[in-house]
C-alpha cells in the first residue's frame, strides 16, 4: 500500500508541545495551504484558532477548494506548498504534479459511500456477493445505470470498489462528474440512479431519503486522507515542513485527549465560518464518528520517518519519491479504469472499452485507428446535431480524445464492413453538407 512508502518529516520538536513565547508577526513564515471542507481541515483550522502556528513561527493560510482535483490543478500556480487531500488525488499528485505525501491524516473508509434511492431496485438486493454481505446491489440492477460523483476523488474510488464487488467496472455504467454540493442536489431531483459522496455530504444524502449501498469498509478497502507537500519546497525547507506537521499533530493530540462531544460546537463553527455551511449537531456527530484519527504513536509505526530535520537526506528523499511514484502507478493501474485514471492509449487498446462518439459506439477497428495516432471519420454523425463530432483523434500528450467538425491534420480513416479505408480529401467534408463550424477540440467524458 502507498502508506508504506510515505515520508514523514519529523523534527525532535514534534514529540513535544510548543512552549515558546509568541513570535513577532513580521517574523512569521507565510505558509499557504490548500484544503477541502473535511475533518482533517477542521484539525488544522482548530490549531490556527489556538494560534499554535504562530507559536511555531508560521502563518498558516488555510485556503478553501472544492475537491482534491481542484487543489492539484492549482499546484502549478504556486498557490500552496502544503495541502490535505484524499487517497486518489494523492496518488495522482505523486504521479503527475511533483506532490509528495508527508503524513497520514485520518482513516475515512467509513466516510465515503455510494447512495441510492430507497425505492431503487439496487436497494432491494443485499449480499449478492457472499463475501460482502452488507453490500447492496447486483450486476442486473446496476449495469447501465447512471451515477453522479466528483471525479479524481475518493468518491470515485468507492464507486469503482463497489462495482468490483458486483463483478462490474466503470464501463458498465454511466458516470456524470459534478461538484459534491451538486451531487446531493441531483439525488434530491432524481438525476441519475445513485451517487458517490464523501462526508458530510454523504450524510446529507442519506438524510434526504438515500440508502447506503456500500462504503469503503463494506468493500474491504482502506482510505486515508493525506497531508501532502510540494516536493521541491519540502526538500528545500525540511524545518518548515516539520513545524507544519507539528502544528497539525498538536491538534490531533488535543482531539485524542478529549471526548469528541467537546468539539461539536467548534466543528459546527468551522463549517459555518470557514466553509459557509450550517450542519446540525447530529449530522456532525455522525461525521466525527466516521473519521478515525490516527494518533502520533500510530503515525510513527505506519510511515518512514527522519528523527531530526537536520538529518534530512536529499538523495534518500529522491529515491523514496521514485518508490512512491512507482507504488502510486501500480495502484492506479490496478484499481481504476479509463475515466481519467489510466492512459488513453491503454484505454483504447483495452478489450472492454466502450466509447460513444455522437451516434456511434466505436468498434475495435475504429478504436485501433485512434490507438495508432490516426484520425477517425464518422459519417454517421453527419447531421445538424452532431456534425461537430464528424472527426475524432487521440491526443496522447494531454491524455484526451478530441472531436471536431473539420478534418485533423493527420492521416484519416473510416471503417467500412470492419475494414479501415483512407479518407480522400473530397470525402472528408461533402460539399453539400460542409459546415463552417471550427474545430471544437472538446474532451469526450
Amino acid at each position: 500500500m502507498l502508506k508504506k512508502y510515505i515520508v514523514l518529516f519529523l523534527a525532535a520538536l514534534m514529540l513535544l508541545h510548543f512552549t515558546a513565547p509568541g513570535v513577532d508577526a513580521a517574523r512569521l513564515v507565510r505558509v499557504p495551504t490548500a484544503w477541502v471542507d473535511e475533518f482533517e481541515t477542521f484539525l488544522m483550522w482548530y490549531a490556527k484558532e489556538k494560534k499554535w502556528d504562530r507559536e511555531a513561527g508560521l502563518n498558516i493560510e488555510i485556503n478553501q477548494y472544492n475537491s482534491g482535483a481542484e487543489i492539484l490543478n492549482a499546484h502549478s500556480t504556486g498557490a500552496w506548498v502544503y495541502a490535505g487531500m484524499g487517497t486518489i488525488p494523492t496518488i495522482l499528485g505523486n504521479m503527475r504534479h511533483d506532490v509528495v505525501a508527508i503524513a497520514i491524516g485520518v482513516d475515512e473508509a467509513a466516510a465515503n459511500g455510494v447512495v441510492v434511492d430507497v425505492d431503487s431496485p439496487i436497494a432491494k438486493v443485499r449480499g449478492w456477493n457472499k463475501e460482502y454481505p452488507t453490500v447492496l446491489g447486483s450486476p442486473d440492477t446496476v449495469r447501465g445505470k447512471t451515477f453522479v460523483l466528483t471525479d479524481i476523488s475518493s468518491a470515485h474510488y468507492v464507486l469503482s470498489s463497489w462495482l468490483k464487488v458486483l463483478g462490474l467496472q466503470d464501463s458498465d455504467i454511466s458516470i456524470r462528474d459534478m461538484a459534491q454540493g451538486l451531487v446531493v442536489a441531483s439525488l434530491e431531483n432524481h438525476i441519475g440512479d445513485g451517487a458517490a459522496l464523501w462526508a458530510p455530504q454523504l450524510y446529507l444524502a442519506l438524510d434526504k431519503g438515500g440508502v447506503l449501498a456500500a462504503d469503503l469498509k463494506y468493500c474491504g478497502k482502506e482510505s486515508y486522507t493525506y497531508l501532502v507537500a510540494d516536493a521541491e519546497y519540502a526538500k528545500a525547507n525540511p524545518e518548515i515542513t516539520a513545524k507544519f506537521l507539528t502544528v497539525y499533530f498538536r491538534a490531533v493530540d488535543d482531539y485524542m485527549s478529549k471526548s469528541p462531544e467537546t468539539f461539536l460546537q467548534d466543528y459546527r463553527r468551522f463549517y459555518l465560518e470557514w466553509a459557509g455551511k450550517d450542519y446540525d449537531e447530529e449530522l456532525l456527530r455522525r461525521d466525527i464518528k466516521s473519521h478515525q484519527v490516527l494518533p502520533l504513536a500510530e503515525q510513527l509505526e505506519k510511515v518512514t520517518q527522519v528523527k531530526s530535520a537536520g538529518l534530512f537526506d536529499v538523495q534518500a528523499f529522491k529515491e523514496l519519491s521514485l518508490k512512491i511514484r512507482k507504488a502510486a502507478e501500480d495502484i492506479l493501474h490496478r484499481d481504476f479504469d479509463a475515466r481519467g485514471h489510466r492512459p488513453l492509449e491503454k484505454y483504447l487498446n483495452a478489450p472492454d472499452t466502450s466509447l460513444l462518439v455522437g451516434n456511434r459506439v466505436l468498434d475495435k477497428a475504429q478504436l485501433g485507428i485512434l490507438a495508432k495516432g490516426n484520425a477517425l471519420y464518422l459519417p454517421e454523425n453527419d447531421r445538424p446535431s452532431s456534425r461537430h463530432l464528424l472527426y475524432c483523434m487521440a491526443d496522447f500528450t494531454r491524455n484526451r480524445l478530441l472531436v471536431s467538425g473539420e478534418p485533423f491534420p493527420v492521416r484519416t480513416y473510416r471503417v467500412k464492413d470492419g475494414v479501415p479505408h483512407p479518407v480522400s480529401p473530397r470525402e472528408k467534408v461533402p460539399e453539400k453538407k460542409k459546415t463552417t463550424r471550427k474545430s471544437a477540440g472538446r474532451k469526450i467524458s
